[in-house]
């Protein structure tokens, strides 16, 4: 409470101090009106080497001053709360992409800040989802209604899960990693006809070929492909798989 003749009193009962805007930053502000005393004060803020009746870049905390007149007589004012602002949470769901298809996808459902949010993706995209994504690295920045900022960054890969292929015993693909050739084995509980396709890691489709029977064993060459990462796709007209595979260098 003031004391010894000081007296203390806010501009405005809304505006004597500012929230942070922004989540972790160091946005806050406290704005004081002195009225009596002397006409000489010095103004000290505790805990902080500020003085004056204005004080800025505040992180959130609980904030006093000691307020001394030209006479030597003090009082100390506050507590002054300067509130945190909501932090972000941007609810991310992000859907892998098939071999050979571009069907990946990120959805963000942001809370926190203070909405309208607006989108900027390093697509060209502004919505909070995109699909239609192919394997890579998607990032974006989210602005709020204060214009702060959050940025997120995730990757698309290639869905590496193997879906049951009808009829299908085994499968082998050997050796992995290969070199100049690799073998494909398969075993069926009965006679099949299906499509072996391959792509690289980027989902891109790279060449085809037929195979039917029970009992299958395909030679591949790969002197014609260059050192990396792949997939071997099996489709039937009852299911599909996929096997990865690396070509080494030689």
């Amino acid at each position: 409470m003031p004391a010894n003749g000081c007296n203390l009193k806010f501009a405005d009962n809304k505006s004597f101090h500012h929230n942070i805007d922004c989540y972790g930053t160091a946005t806050g502000s406290i704005q004081l009106q002195i009225s009596g005393g002397t006409p000489k004060l010095n103004i000290r803020w505790l805990h902080s080497l500020d003085t004056g009746t204005l004080i800025t870049q505040l992180l959130p905390g609980v904030y006093s001053c000691e307020i001394e007149s030209e006479t030597g007589h003090r009082a100390v004012y506050g507590p002054f709360v300067v509130n945190q602002a909501p932090a972000w949470t941007l609810n991310p769901l992000v859907l892998q992409a098939d071999p050979g298809q571009m069907n990946g996808s990120i959805s963000l459902d942001p809370t926190g800040g203070c909405p309208p949010y607006h989108f900027i993706w390093n697509t060209g995209h502004t919505t909070p989802a995109i699909h239609g994504l192919s394997p890579g690295r998607y990032c974006v920045t989210i602005t709020d209604c204060k214009s702060c900022n959050e940025n997120f960054c995730t990757d698309i890969v290639l869905n590496t899960s193997q879906n049951n292929l009808a009829g299908l015993k085994s499968a082998l693909l050997f050796p992995n990693p290969a070199f100049d050739h690799l073998v494909l084995k398969l075993e069926f509980e009965k006679d099949i006809q299906a499509k072996v396709e391959m792509y690289d890691a980027y989902g891109k489709y790279m060449s085809a070929f037929p195979i039917k029977g029970k009992d299958i064993r395909v030679k591949l060459s790969l002197d014609l492909i260059p050192v990396g990462s792949y997939w071997i796709g099996i489709k039937t007209d009852d299911g599909y798989m996929w096997l990865p595979f690396t070509r080494a260098g030689n």
